[in-house]
């Protein structure tokens, strides 16, 4: 969502520039990990209490095990904050090596 201002010209007419917003990335939290810090990570991400996402996790695993499938795919998919991974063959090489 880019930010809009109204610049007046010299007619007076009402110019309207705006500035982009950071790109944000999905990436792994860092400061707020568990297991492997997927939770904290998409909970940065949608900018709410990672609390919350963990107990969807929790409710999807204890309904039919789809949360710990999603997980574990989540694990390796979703690269570290710090990592330096452009494609998904990257990040995924990344995360099997640890």
């Amino acid at each position: 969502m880019a930010t809009k201002t109204k610049k007046g010209n010299e007619k007076g007419f009402a110019k309207i520039t705006s500035t982009p917003n950071p790109v944000i990335r999905l990436t792994k939290s860092i400061s707020d990990k568990v297991i492997c810090g997927v939770c904290g990570g998409i909970a940065e991400y949608l900018t709410i209490d990672p609390v919350l996402i963990r107990l969807l996790f929790v409710i999807l695993a204890l309904s039919g095990g789809s949360g710990v499938i999603i997980y574990i795919i989540l694990c390796l998919i979703v690269p570290e904050a710090t990592s330096t991974a452009t494609t998904t063959q990257e990040v995924i090489a990344e995360n099997s090596k640890e």
